[in-house]
Protein backbone atom coordinates (compact mmCIF):
# COMPACT_ATOMS: atom_id res chain seq x y z
CA UNK A 1 0.00 0.00 0.00
CA UNK A 2 1.32 3.43 -0.82
CA UNK A 3 1.27 6.00 1.95
CA UNK A 4 1.17 9.53 0.66
CA UNK A 5 2.86 11.31 3.46
CA UNK A 6 4.52 14.70 3.69
CA UNK A 7 8.04 14.46 5.05
CA UNK A 8 9.94 16.72 7.35
CA UNK A 9 13.23 18.07 6.03
CA UNK A 10 15.02 14.94 7.11
CA UNK A 11 12.49 12.45 8.43
CA UNK A 12 8.80 11.71 8.32
CA UNK A 13 6.39 11.38 11.21
CA UNK A 14 6.02 7.79 12.24
CA UNK A 15 3.31 5.29 11.49
CA UNK A 16 2.26 3.57 14.72
CA UNK A 17 0.74 0.34 13.38
CA UNK A 18 3.10 -2.62 13.40
CA UNK A 19 3.25 -6.23 14.52
CA UNK A 20 5.61 -7.35 17.26
CA UNK A 21 7.35 -10.63 16.49
CA UNK A 22 10.63 -11.85 15.13
CA UNK A 23 12.23 -15.02 13.89
CA UNK A 24 15.82 -16.16 13.70
CA UNK A 25 17.35 -15.95 10.26
CA UNK A 26 20.18 -17.72 8.53
CA UNK A 27 22.62 -15.78 6.40
CA UNK A 28 22.35 -16.72 2.75
CA UNK A 29 25.29 -17.29 0.46
CA UNK A 30 26.49 -14.81 -2.10
CA UNK A 31 23.03 -13.43 -2.88
CA UNK A 32 24.22 -9.93 -3.69
CA UNK A 33 25.65 -10.83 -7.05
CA UNK A 34 29.01 -9.22 -6.30
CA UNK A 35 30.93 -12.43 -5.80
CA UNK A 36 31.55 -11.47 -2.18
CA UNK A 37 30.31 -12.64 1.16
CA UNK A 38 26.75 -12.94 2.40
CA UNK A 39 25.01 -10.05 4.21
CA UNK A 40 26.71 -10.58 7.56
CA UNK A 41 30.15 -11.21 6.16
CA UNK A 42 29.71 -14.98 5.92
CA UNK A 43 29.37 -15.51 9.66
CA UNK A 44 26.35 -17.32 11.00
CA UNK A 45 25.05 -16.98 14.55
CA UNK A 46 26.63 -19.44 16.89
CA UNK A 47 24.83 -22.22 18.69
CA UNK A 48 23.27 -20.02 21.36
CA UNK A 49 21.92 -17.52 18.82
CA UNK A 50 24.40 -14.72 19.50
CA UNK A 51 25.51 -12.74 16.48
CA UNK A 52 29.30 -12.74 15.95
CA UNK A 53 29.28 -9.00 15.24
CA UNK A 54 28.26 -8.08 18.76
CA UNK A 55 24.49 -8.01 18.30
CA UNK A 56 23.54 -10.34 21.10
CA UNK A 57 20.27 -11.92 22.01
CA UNK A 58 18.22 -11.16 25.09
CA UNK A 59 19.95 -10.72 28.41
CA UNK A 60 19.70 -8.77 31.62
CA UNK A 61 16.87 -10.82 33.04
CA UNK A 62 14.78 -10.96 29.85
CA UNK A 63 13.10 -14.29 29.13
CA UNK A 64 15.37 -16.45 26.99
CA UNK A 65 12.61 -16.70 24.36
CA UNK A 66 12.65 -12.93 23.83
CA UNK A 67 15.08 -10.77 21.90
CA UNK A 68 15.78 -7.06 21.62
CA UNK A 69 17.93 -7.32 18.50
CA UNK A 70 16.05 -7.78 15.24
CA UNK A 71 17.48 -8.50 11.84
CA UNK A 72 15.98 -8.26 8.37
CA UNK A 73 17.54 -10.06 5.39
CA UNK A 74 16.55 -9.43 1.79
CA UNK A 75 16.80 -13.16 1.21
CA UNK A 76 13.69 -13.51 3.43
CA UNK A 77 11.57 -11.01 1.48
CA UNK A 78 10.51 -7.38 1.80
CA UNK A 79 11.04 -5.56 5.13
CA UNK A 80 7.31 -4.99 5.63
CA UNK A 81 6.77 -8.76 5.37
CA UNK A 82 9.41 -9.58 7.98
CA UNK A 83 8.47 -11.27 11.21
CA UNK A 84 9.56 -8.09 13.03
CA UNK A 85 8.13 -5.89 10.26
CA UNK A 86 9.15 -2.48 9.05
CA UNK A 87 6.48 -0.06 7.84
CA UNK A 88 6.87 0.94 4.20
CA UNK A 89 6.45 4.65 3.41
CA UNK A 90 6.16 4.99 -0.36
CA UNK A 91 5.17 8.09 -2.31
CA UNK A 92 7.32 7.17 -5.33
CA UNK A 93 5.57 6.88 -8.71
CA UNK A 94 5.73 4.31 -10.19
CA UNK A 95 8.54 2.78 -8.10
CA UNK A 96 8.02 0.25 -5.32
CA UNK A 97 10.48 -1.50 -3.09
CA UNK A 98 11.21 -4.86 -4.72
CA UNK A 99 13.55 -7.79 -4.17
CA UNK A 100 15.68 -7.96 -7.31
CA UNK A 101 16.57 -11.31 -8.93
CA UNK A 102 20.10 -10.81 -7.58
CA UNK A 103 18.70 -10.98 -4.04
CA UNK A 104 18.88 -7.37 -2.80
CA UNK A 105 16.16 -4.85 -1.93
CA UNK A 106 16.01 -2.21 -4.66
CA UNK A 107 15.09 1.27 -3.36
CA UNK A 108 14.73 4.02 -5.95
CA UNK A 109 12.95 7.38 -6.05
CA UNK A 110 12.68 10.12 -8.69
CA UNK A 111 12.07 13.10 -8.55
CA UNK A 112 13.54 14.51 -5.34
CA UNK A 113 10.18 15.00 -3.60
CA UNK A 114 9.33 11.30 -3.70
CA UNK A 115 10.02 8.98 -0.77
CA UNK A 116 10.56 5.27 -0.46
CA UNK A 117 11.80 4.04 2.90
CA UNK A 118 11.14 1.65 5.77
CA UNK A 119 10.80 2.43 9.46
CA UNK A 120 10.17 0.95 12.88
CA UNK A 121 8.54 3.36 15.30
CA UNK A 122 8.20 4.13 18.97
CA UNK A 123 5.65 1.46 19.86
CA UNK A 124 8.21 -1.15 18.76
CA UNK A 125 11.35 0.54 20.05
CA UNK A 126 13.06 0.72 23.43
CA UNK A 127 16.50 2.19 24.04
CA UNK A 128 19.06 -0.35 25.32
CA UNK A 129 19.40 -0.13 29.10
CA UNK A 130 23.14 0.55 28.85
CA UNK A 131 22.59 3.29 26.26
CA UNK A 132 24.63 1.46 23.60
CA UNK A 133 22.52 1.70 20.45
CA UNK A 134 23.77 -0.27 17.43
CA UNK A 135 22.42 -0.06 13.88
CA UNK A 136 23.83 -2.15 11.05
CA UNK A 137 23.25 -2.53 7.32
CA UNK A 138 24.83 -4.12 4.30
CA UNK A 139 24.15 -1.79 1.39
CA UNK A 140 25.51 0.00 -1.65
CA UNK A 141 24.77 3.31 -3.36
CA UNK A 142 24.16 3.14 -7.11
CA UNK A 143 23.41 6.69 -8.24
CA UNK A 144 21.57 9.83 -7.23
CA UNK A 145 21.60 13.57 -6.73
CA UNK A 146 20.62 16.04 -4.00
CA UNK A 147 19.63 19.70 -3.90
CA UNK A 148 21.12 20.03 -0.39
CA UNK A 149 24.68 19.21 0.63
CA UNK A 150 23.27 17.81 3.88
CA UNK A 151 21.05 15.22 2.20
CA UNK A 152 21.22 12.11 0.07
CA UNK A 153 18.52 9.76 -1.14
CA UNK A 154 20.08 6.73 0.57
CA UNK A 155 20.53 6.66 4.33
CA UNK A 156 20.19 4.84 7.66
CA UNK A 157 19.09 6.93 10.64
CA UNK A 158 17.49 7.10 14.06
CA UNK A 159 15.80 9.20 16.69
CA UNK A 160 16.10 7.72 20.18
CA UNK A 161 15.27 9.50 23.41
CA UNK A 162 15.31 12.88 21.68
CA UNK A 163 18.77 12.28 20.16
CA UNK A 164 19.22 11.85 16.44
CA UNK A 165 21.53 11.43 13.48
CA UNK A 166 21.63 9.85 10.03
CA UNK A 167 24.34 8.15 8.00
CA UNK A 168 24.02 9.26 4.36
CA UNK A 169 25.47 7.49 1.32
CA UNK A 170 26.34 9.35 -1.86
CA UNK A 171 28.59 8.80 -4.86
CA UNK A 172 32.02 8.03 -3.42
CA UNK A 173 31.27 9.39 0.04
CA UNK A 174 29.43 8.83 3.33
CA UNK A 175 28.59 11.45 5.95
CA UNK A 176 26.79 12.14 9.22
CA UNK A 177 24.92 15.29 10.23
CA UNK A 178 26.26 17.92 12.61
CA UNK A 179 22.75 19.34 13.06
CA UNK A 180 19.40 18.71 11.42
CA UNK A 181 20.31 20.61 8.26
CA UNK A 182 24.11 20.72 8.55
CA UNK A 183 26.53 18.27 6.99
CA UNK A 184 28.92 16.75 9.50
CA UNK A 185 31.84 14.31 9.46
CA UNK A 186 32.42 12.59 6.12
CA UNK A 187 34.72 10.11 4.42
CA UNK A 188 35.48 9.31 0.80
CA UNK A 189 35.07 5.62 -0.04
CA UNK A 190 33.75 3.15 -2.58
CA UNK A 191 30.00 3.36 -1.98
CA UNK A 192 29.07 1.57 -5.23
CA UNK A 193 29.98 -1.86 -3.83
CA UNK A 194 28.40 -3.65 -0.90
CA UNK A 195 29.87 -2.88 2.52
CA UNK A 196 28.86 -3.74 6.08
CA UNK A 197 28.07 -0.49 7.91
CA UNK A 198 27.78 -0.33 11.70
CA UNK A 199 26.66 2.74 13.66
CA UNK A 200 27.51 2.66 17.38
CA UNK A 201 25.85 5.31 19.54
CA UNK A 202 26.37 6.05 23.23
CA UNK A 203 23.04 7.55 24.24
CA UNK A 204 24.33 8.17 27.78
CA UNK A 205 27.33 10.27 26.71
CA UNK A 206 27.65 13.84 27.97
CA UNK A 207 26.32 16.57 25.72
CA UNK A 208 28.84 17.93 23.24
CA UNK A 209 31.02 14.82 23.14
CA UNK A 210 31.51 12.56 20.14
CA UNK A 211 29.20 9.65 20.86
CA UNK A 212 28.85 8.07 17.40
CA UNK A 213 31.29 5.76 15.64
CA UNK A 214 30.63 4.52 12.12
CA UNK A 215 32.45 1.38 11.00
CA UNK A 216 32.78 -0.05 7.53
CA UNK A 217 33.61 -3.75 7.29
CA UNK A 218 34.87 -3.65 10.89
CA UNK A 219 37.15 -0.60 10.57
CA UNK A 220 36.29 2.81 12.05
CA UNK A 221 35.28 5.15 9.25
CA UNK A 222 34.06 8.40 10.86
CA UNK A 223 33.00 9.73 14.26
CA UNK A 224 30.36 12.27 15.17
CA UNK A 225 27.75 13.19 17.73
CA UNK A 226 24.01 13.13 18.13
CA UNK A 227 21.98 16.32 18.02
CA UNK A 228 18.66 17.20 19.60
CA UNK A 229 15.64 16.15 17.56
CA UNK A 230 12.72 18.54 17.22
CA UNK A 231 10.57 18.62 20.34
CA UNK A 232 8.03 15.83 20.38
CA UNK A 233 9.72 13.73 17.70
CA UNK A 234 9.01 10.08 18.55
CA UNK A 235 11.62 7.35 18.47
CA UNK A 236 12.18 5.87 15.01
CA UNK A 237 14.76 3.84 13.08
CA UNK A 238 14.60 4.10 9.29
CA UNK A 239 16.43 3.34 6.04
CA UNK A 240 16.00 4.09 2.34
CA UNK A 241 15.01 7.55 1.05
CA UNK A 242 13.01 9.71 3.46
CA UNK A 243 14.12 13.14 2.28
CA UNK A 244 12.33 15.57 -0.02
CA UNK A 245 15.43 17.16 -1.50
CA UNK A 246 17.29 14.17 -2.90
CA UNK A 247 16.77 11.11 -5.05
CA UNK A 248 18.80 7.93 -5.34
CA UNK A 249 18.95 4.28 -6.22
CA UNK A 250 20.38 2.01 -3.52
CA UNK A 251 20.57 -1.72 -2.83
CA UNK A 252 20.08 -3.26 0.63
CA UNK A 253 20.89 -6.80 1.75
CA UNK A 254 20.30 -6.53 5.50
CA UNK A 255 19.40 -4.14 8.32
CA UNK A 256 19.48 -4.83 12.06
CA UNK A 257 19.44 -3.01 15.37
CA UNK A 258 19.33 -3.74 19.12
CA UNK A 259 16.53 -1.39 20.21
CA UNK A 260 13.40 -3.43 19.57
CA UNK A 261 11.01 -4.11 22.45
CA UNK A 262 11.43 -7.71 23.64
CA UNK A 263 9.80 -10.01 21.11
CA UNK A 264 9.18 -13.75 21.04
CA UNK A 265 11.15 -15.84 18.58
CA UNK A 266 10.51 -19.50 17.74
Amino acid sequence: MRAMLRKRSWLVLVLPLMLAACEPVKAAGDDDGDGGSDPDGGRDPDANGDHPDGMVDAGGGIDAALKRDVRWLASNGLPDHACAPWTSVDTAQPEDGVIAPEGYLLVTSDPDAETLFYQQTQNLLEAPADGKLVLQARARFIEGRASSSARSGAHLGFVMGGKANTLFFENGNVFLLAAESTRGAERAMTTEVFHNYRIEVDLHASAGTNNISVLQDGAVLISGRTFAAAAGTPDVIYFGDSTQNARATSHWLSVEHNAHVPVACP
